[in-house]
């Protein structure tokens, strides 16, 4: 097969709807009916068809598709009829009796099968489908029911036809049904954007690979589809690589994400004529029969998600396919172009023979990296060989010199021996053909990596690394992050890409927001360490956008939108309420002031950090909730608000009629981690700091949080472990009772009680003896008072009695002085 140059842009081309047939050359029998008709005397139109409704409609497992799982707005009659105005099939309406079998036409068909027939030829008439056939609308299309496979997918499938090697003999696509099959895959199939193409080539019939090869290439190929949202292509048929890669789909645990599209080739498909639409139900399902098939023919495989059957009109002849695949990536990398870039491709190559080797320098020269699976046989085997031992050589073109990759003298004899040790029995025209094609994917050596199956990073890592070394053009390490984002996998942009490039802190930026977008912890923690600045990063804009992308099934999302009029965006005023009331107005969210007109869309904030946790925590990203935590100011109030956000989504949660336990185990587990959080910064603060500095720590107001203090929070948020926590039962002791120093020794305040104690007792000695000299003052005034009656009454006379009386007073005034002194 020779390579196909690049899909032409132009539409000047135009497709002819009728191939001009030739006079017959000899003389022809017309037939104005065909044969059924002439047996019914009923136009075919009218012709009763076998009708499989009950099994289609009835199937045990319940999987038959109805109108709803169709596509959104499904509507059976104007699909129908859109479908046979787009995409024509080539049909014969000449019969021409094959020498073998009077009955069979050479088109393959019989004359039951055949279309309208206008004239017999002789048998010795060369039959060519441009001649003979004409174009019209396919009768082929719709949703497969295998009845007799037990799968759980019901493909869709269509018939196609390519154009007129008459008309134009490098394309297989006909230029109109270029914008045909784009709007049947989006906008009637639904599939969704994919991140990758990968196109798997490889054996077929004669394919064999043991189990445990083929279990890590199923593995490893699902786990790059789930990465990357990834479109697997192959060639559809039940057999080889491609039922390989069907039974990995169908064995995948997240199957119903997976899109796997089959090109198959009509004229080689076993039990095809059991497709017609004549023969569906009314939502356009069709019962099918798997089988082993005769010679040249083979089933289509269950497990694909869409199936496209390619008719060139020949029966039993393969390469049409071949060519439509190739052109039909073409069309799949233009349809998903993100600045400027076509989807990435990359075709991955297991055992297979000529056509695979076809595939595989068709991927290369279009510059789509190629993977080749080593030790799976024939036509993997043969390229790997050649590769590794490919040498290098520099030739000078001009002022440039540029490296080129060469087969030296005894690797060229190996590789020809080995070529012909697997492909002899085809013969030496095909070796050689085979030699050359080889040799040219040596010379794009670049865009081949080779992977071993037992290589412990995985299929979906050396399906990266092939991407990466691929791209070479202009601005290629940009592509190359965006690349390692889409993939999650920071290792290999940290390892190939940051260690040998320089980012401008606005590309960083822009990087920041693929992985935030991406939902990338570890991708946006790689870029953060590498300088990017969220402060920069996060606008209102962006933030309003980020609340915006929520997912509608998240009850975050469900209270949001739900106070908001279709088709108007949520504000961060909005958002600042509703989380007012999941705290149950413990404060007021900054939020809530940028409603007014002083606010631009490009403003930033004061404390991004804190703004992203609380994001990521309602949008149940807990690790990306952690990591922004760990860069906030105030770590204990933002990791006890994120304590109160988890408990709040976990009592949503159980509100639910299913609740799912796992994730509301993954809540529970995240409120706790929050709480931990909070707590250990306080360990580290009473462990490592003054008390003085604990009690600002727990008391000091913090102005973004409604001047609440830690102390004011937690009891408020009801974090029983941290108000439950020693430290903060000793603030709230001192709060009480008076602070006390708890880094004084012992020692210290063995001698400062001592102290103390001796000295109350001498000041209680001091206030003893004041209290002495008072009685004595009186006592004396008392005496003095005695001792002057005494005279009066001596001056008067007064009896001896009288004297004797006022000795005796004075005796008792003496004997008051004893109890005094005995208290000195």
């Amino acid at each position: 097969m020779d390579t196909l140059p690049t899909r032409r842009k132009s539409t000047a081309v135009q497709q002819v709807d009728k191939v001009d047939l030739e006079p017959p050359p000899l003389a022809v029998t017309t037939i104005p009916a065909t044969l059924e008709e002439v047996a019914t005397g009923r136009p075919s139109s009218e012709i009763d068809r076998p009708s499989f409704y009950s099994s289609a409609r009835n199937r045990a497992s319940g999987g038959v598709l109805d109108a709803d799982n169709i596509g959104e707005g499904f509507d059976e009659e104007s699909y129908y009829k859109w479908v046979r105005s787009e995409f024509n099939i080539p049909v014969c309406h000449y019969f021409i009796p094959s020498p073998k079998d009077k009955n069979l036409c050479k088109c393959g068909r019989s004359s039951m099968q055949h279309g309208e027939i206008t004239a017999v030829y002789p048998e010795t008439t060369t039959w060519s489908p441009d001649k003979h056939c004409r174009l019209e609308p396919t009768n082929c299309f719709g949703t497969i029911n295998f009845v007799n496979e037990d799968s759980i997918t019901m493909p869709k499938f269509i018939r196609v036809g390519t154009t007129s090697t008459e008309v134009d003999p490098k394309y297989t696509i006909p230029e109109k049904n270029i914008e045909a099959i784009k709007n049947l895959m989006l906008d009637h199939w639904k599939l969704s954007t994919p991140g990758l193409l990968i196109s798997v080539t490889g054996g077929a019939k004669s394919f064999r690979l043991n189990k445990t090869m083929a279990g890590d290439f199923q593995q490893g190929l699902m786990a790059a589809a789930k990465a990357t949202g990834a479109w697997i292509m192959t060639g559809g048929e039940n057999c080889g690589v491609m039922s390989l890669v069907g039974e990995a789909v169908s064995l995948s645990s997240f199957n119903s994400s997976i899109v796997a599209i089959g090109i198959a080739n009509w004229g080689k498909t076993l039990n095809r004529n059991m497709l017609h639409t004549d023969y569906a139900a009314e939502d356009l399902v069709i019962d099918y029969r798997t089988g082993q098939g005769i010679k040249g023919e083979s089933s289509l495989d269950p497990h694909h998600t869409h199936l496209f059957l390619v008719d060139d009109g020949y029966p039993h002849t393969a390469g049409c396919e071949i060519k439509y695949r190739i052109e039909i990536q073409d069309i799949i990398q233009d349809m998903f172009v993100h600045e400027g870039m076509g989807l990435p491709k990359v075709c991955i190559l297991l055992e297979g023979g000529e056509a695979s080797i076809d595939c595989a320098l068709n991927a290369v020269q279009y510059n789509n990296p190629l993977l080749i699976v080593k030790g799976t046989g024939r036509a993997a085997d043969i390229v790997c060989y050649a590769l590794e031992h490919a040498e290098s050589y520099e030739k000078i073109a001009g002022s440039d010199i540029k490296i080129l990759w060469k087969l030296g003298e005894e690797a060229t004899k190996a590789l020809k021996m080995l070529i012909e040790k697997h492909f002899h029995k085809y013969g030496f025209k095909v070796c050689g053909r085979i030699f050359t094609k080889v040799l040219k994917i040596i010379e794009s050596y670049k865009m081949c990596k080779i992977y071993n199956t037992q290589d412990e990073s995985g299929l979906d890592y050396a399906i990266l690394l092939a991407l990466i070394s691929s791209i070479t053009e202009s601005g290629a390490a940009t592509r190359q992050m965006q690349l390692a984002i889409a993939w999650r996998q920071p290792r290999v942009a940290k390892q190939f890409i940051l260690s040998k490039h320089t980012f401008r802190a606005d590309q960083l930026n822009h990087f920041l927001d693929i992985a935030i977008d991406h939902q990338s912890t570890e991708f946006i923690r790689l870029l953060l360490y590498q300088g990017a600045d969220l402060k920069d990063y996060l606008t209102i804009g962006e933030l309003t956008h980020l609340y915006n992308s929520l997912p509608e099934t998240s009850c975050v999302a469900k209270l949001l939108y739900s106070r908001t009029e279709e088709n108007v965006q949520v504000s961060l005023p909005q958002v600042g309420m509703m989380i007012e009331v999941i705290l149950e107005g413990t404060y007021k969210s900054p939020l809530r002031d940028l409603g007014d007109q002083n606010h631009d869309i490009n403003d930033t904030f004061a404390n991004p950090y804190d703004l992203m946790m609380t994001y990521a925590t309602l949008r149940g990203n807990f690790d990306m909730a952690m990591l922004f935590w760990e860069f906030t100011k105030a770590p204990t109030m933002c990791a006890l608000l994120g304590f109160k956000i988890c408990h709040w989504l976990i009592k949503q949660e159980r509100k639910n009629i299913q609740t799912d336990d796992d994730h509301v185990q993954e809540m529970t587990e995240a409120a706790n981690r929050f709480e931990e959080y909070a707590i250990g910064v306080m360990d580290e603060c009473s462990s490592e700091y003054s008390r003085t500095h604990l009690t600002m720590f727990l008391s000091v107001p913090r102005k973004e949080f409604s001047n609440l203090n830690v102390v004011d929070m937690a009891y408020t948020l009801e974090a029983r472990k941290f108000v439950a926590h020693p430290a903060y039962q000793a603030h709230l002791t001192d709060l009480w009772l008076g602070p006390i120093d708890h880094t004084t020794s012992t020692l210290t305040l063995i001698a400062g009680c001592t102290g103390a104690c001796m000295f109350m007792k001498i000041f209680n000695k001091k206030r003893m003896t004041n209290e002495e000299i008072r009685q004595r003052e009186i006592s004396r005034e008392k005496s003095k008072a005695l001792t002057d009656q005494i005279s009066f009454m001596a001056s008067k006379s007064i009896p001896r009695v009288s004297f004797s009386h006022g000795k005796s007073s004075r005796s008792q005034s003496k004997k008051k002085k004893v109890p005094t002194a005995t208290l000195r």
